[in-house]
């Protein structure tokens, strides 16, 4: 019983944009579909824009969907809307510096806990940089 309450907390996702042929965004929906096969089913997928109207790659249902405007206050949008649901656990993409720590900045303004995911290929990274490995 304890699983199932825990099962319906919202759970945020942040991406910077998505698009149809994203690997960040086929990162985020197959992400988002584990957490859904496992039973939880109260997600919210946050972005900070997109050319797209709706995200279109295999995210499971979602209970909200938010696309955030670029100006300079995506912060206080993003805590507006971690308050308004209250979500406190965002996964986030976190490859850009710039705007992982607003979005950290915001989480901490609404008492959310946030988790920053890498969604680079580390196959690609060390093809670049093959003395890394």
């Amino acid at each position: 019983m304890c699983e199932d309450v825990h099962k319906n907390k919202p759970i945020g996702f942040f991406i910077i944009d998505y698009s149809t042929g994203g690997g960040v965004e086929r990162v985020t929906a197959n992400l988002m579909r584990e957490f859904s096969e496992q039973g939880f089913q109260n997600l919210h997928l946050i972005s900070l824009k997109s050319s797209l109207e709706q995200p279109v790659m295999n995210y499971p249902e979602m209970k909200g969907l938010k696309i955030l405007s670029q100006s300079k206050n995506f912060a206080q949008e993003l805590k507006d809307y971690l308050c308004k649901h209250h979500i406190r656990h965002l996964i986030f993409q976190g490859d850009n510096m710039t705007i992982g720590l607003e979005v950290l900045k915001a989480a901490k303004l609404a008492n959310c806990k946030a988790y920053p995911q890498y969604h680079g290929s580390p196959y690609a990274y060390l093809k670049k940089y093959p003395d890394a490995e």
